[in-house]
């Protein structure tokens, strides 16, 4: 790439991390269009070709993101905003006659613990943000609780007809300007106010309802998330032992916050609901982990010394619903991801994975994020890192990704980090659910021939290979060695997995393969049927991926519990049997071969089957009858597979090659006594 082009293709990153996704947009056209010019010119424009596929690649990344701009104006913008209108009143409200009033006088007056009251509105997480804010104000000496409200006058509200109200979402502090206008009704303000009056709450309760695009009847509410939307303090969701049990005065259904927690583990309770008696409930901690499923805390950001940000979308229709980066730095990092305001609803997560030259995995220092339909994910890893952040089960989203650490760090965006990249779509369906590779069924899994050609002389090709499936399925990826479908996996076969499995995603990376032919095995846990996405991706010269055809693709496929079969072979043709069991004896005209597969079987009576060998084609000379006799008993628990594929001639046993397949030509009244037909040359546990 020429000189001035590296310095437009950098500012176009540069823009693009920055948010400005229209300069970015532009920078990215220009040089796509420029090195295209290059190579049509230039004798051997492949280089210029490549590095122009990758750029329009960021460049239609980019375009997804234009114009998916929050409704509201950041913080530091200087626009002045128009007043937003009246959110509509709850059903208690206008029962009560309640009506938009605009406040007569504006009395300022601080809020100490349980001065909070909720009014005639059903959304007690927002009230309960508040007071948790006001709580931590009398504590700690900070002014979180009003701190949003402007005009101000030496840090303290002061009247207007006009106030904005910052509040953070969408990746920054952002500005939410109301009129002075609240319900009220019989001179009482019908909306969250302080127990002696004062009115400034029912201001910001006004502005979160209209970022939520809500009614009075806000329902659904998430008091971790309207924490963070007051203070910029990061959310993360504890889950609790599933309730069984409730304190007495509590109510089902209703947030409340957490005032204080003294030594003997007490704890202090506060209901907003203005007709409470007394809103200040105490009970034990052990009480209050029985009571409650998820306990939200918040995080102050101001804890970490080195922060940065990224914004992405994930879009609803493609097959691969996850976006990757990588994270450099030194030690731990917290990662914060934020599903913006206006994104359909969807289940978000965000994944670590940790490289160990061969195989991605989390136990070290990794971690699976886990989904959830709340706009937030909070997770701790080690960095450098790869991270993946995914949804699942939505439409059209946006988001921002936040990494915090006591150490500098950097978020870059991994898109098309690798040269060629295939996507499939796929499914696990009754015979091809097979689950992991203790079942039996666990060769009729999804399988891929994947074919990687050589790489820069000086390293070997990386292959990377990324799957999803529903959010509630545990899959894994396994790339083992060969290229035709695999029944059994042993661990000197196995070029890199994706670890153990987990739930909606998995990574299976290999940083350096050697050129040539390997399989990828997706399966889930249990046998269960999902559909999923595969992005397959590799720094390559050339890669090409095929579906493996089903076990027995071509062949005759029957089931019998019958104890021995007569086959008639008037032709070339492979016999291949599954055999669950004790003993199986394997017999032709010309002699009798017993391999015995029973609990009690030594290494050696297995080992006299030979590895695999060429394929021969036989002929009816060759093979005039064969007799397969299984001695059949109920199996128990320990009892293993055994996997037989083996030509009988002249009484010795001759390996067949996997993945070849022949018409069997037989009676009907044979082919209906049969056994399954396979293609599988092992004898394991």
């Amino acid at each position: 790439m020429l000189p001035h082009l590296r310095t437009v293709a950098a500012r176009a990153v540069e823009r693009e991390m920055a948010g400005d996704y229209d300069g970015a947009f532009k920078d990215y056209t220009d040089v796509v269009q420029q090195l295209l010019d290059s190579a049509r010119s230039s004798p051997s424009g492949v280089d210029a070709r490549s590095m122009a596929a990758r750029l329009l690649a960021r460049a239609e990344r980019v375009a997804g993101k234009r114009g998916r701009r929050s409704r509201f104006a950041a913080w530091d913008d200087d626009c002045a905003s128009a007043p937003a209108g009246a959110p509509e009143m709850s059903a208690s409200q206008k029962k009560s006659g309640a009506a938009y009033m605009p406040l007569d006088q504006f009395l300022y007056a601080p809020a100490a613990p349980g001065d909070v009251c909720q009014g005639s509105a059903s959304d007690c997480t927002i009230v309960a943000s508040i007071e948790t804010a006001a709580a931590h104000d009398a504590r700690f000496g900070t002014n979180f609780a009003s701190a949003a409200l402007y005009p101000q006058r030496d840090g303290v509200p002061v009247g207007s007809d006009v106030y904005d109200v910052r509040l953070f979402f969408d990746g920054e502090p952002r500005k939410v300007t109301v009129n002075s206008e609240v319900p009220a009704a019989q001179g009482e303000i019908q909306g969250c106010h302080l127990r002696n009056g004062s009115p400034w709450p029912a201001l910001i309760e006004k502005a979160f309802l209209h970022v939520y695009s809500s009614s009075y009847d806000h329902a659904g509410g998430d008091a971790g998330s309207d924490v963070y939307m007051l203070t910029g303090w990061l959310p993360e969701y504890i889950a609790l032992q599933e309730t069984h049990a409730t304190v007495h005065g509590l109510i089902s259904g209703h947030c409340y916050s957490i005032a204080a927690l003294d030594g003997g583990r007490t704890v202090t309770l506060i209901n907003p609901w203005k007709d409470a008696a007394d809103p200040v409930i105490r009970c034990s901690w052990d009480d209050l982990c029985v009571s409650f499923s998820v306990l939200s805390v918040n995080w102050d950001p101001a804890s970490w010394t080195h922060s940065t940000n990224v914004r992405g979308s994930w879009k609803g229709n493609a097959a691969d619903a996850s976006v990757q980066y990588r994270l450099t730095g030194n030690g731990p990092v917290t990662l914060h991801l934020e599903r913006h305001i206006d994104s359909q609803d969807s289940f978000i997560a965000v994944h670590a994975f940790h490289s160990d030259g061969r195989v991605f995995n989390v136990v070290s220092g990794g971690q699976m994020g886990t989904y959830t339909d709340a706009r937030h994910s909070l997770i701790r890893v080690d960095a450098p890192c790869t991270v993946i952040v995914s949804q699942s089960q939505g439409g059209d989203a946006s988001y921002t990704l936040s990494a915090y650490s006591d150490a500098p760090v950097s978020l870059e965006d991994a898109v098309q980090s690798l040269e060629h990249s295939h996507i499939l779509c796929g499914a696990w369906r009754a015979r091809s659910a097979g689950g992991n590779v203790n079942y039996a069924t666990f060769r009729h899994n999804p399988q891929f021939t994947v074919r990687v050609g050589s790489s820069d002389a000086t390293m070997l090709p990386r292959l990377r290979a990324l799957v999803h499936t529903n959010r509630d399925v545990a899959v894994s990826a396994l790339l083992v060695r060969g290229g035709q479908r695999v029944c059994q996996v042993s661990p000197a076969s196995v070029v890199a997995c994706s670890g153990a499995y987990s739930r909606g995603i998995a990574l299976c990376d290999a940083s350096a393969v050697q050129p040539g032919v390997y399989t990828l095995v997706l399966s889930t846990f249990t046998p269960q049927e999902a559909d999923f996405s595969l992005q397959v991706e590799s720094s390559a010269e050339t890669l090409a991926i095929d579906t493996i055809p089903p076990e027995g693709a071509g062949m005759y496929h029957r089931g019998s519990s019958g104890s021995s079969w007569k086959l008639h072979l008037e032709a070339a043709a492979t016999v291949a049997v599954h055999f669950h069991g004790q003993a199986i004896n394997i017999a032709s005209a010309h002699g009798h071969v017993t391999t015995n597969a029973g609990p009690d079987a030594s290494d050696a009576t297995r080992s006299p089957i030979p590895p695999p060998a060429p394929a021969r084609v036989l002929t009816a000379d060759d093979m005039p009858l064969v007799w397969i006799d299984c001695e059949m008993s109920g199996l128990e628990d320990h009892d293993c597979l055994l996997e037989v594929a083996v030509i009988v001639t002249d009484g010795n046993l001759v390996p067949v090659d996997e993945g070849v397949s022949y018409v069997i030509r037989t009676p009907k009244e044979v082919l209906d006594a049969m056994g399954e037909w396979c293609a599988s040359i092992t004898l394991t546990k």
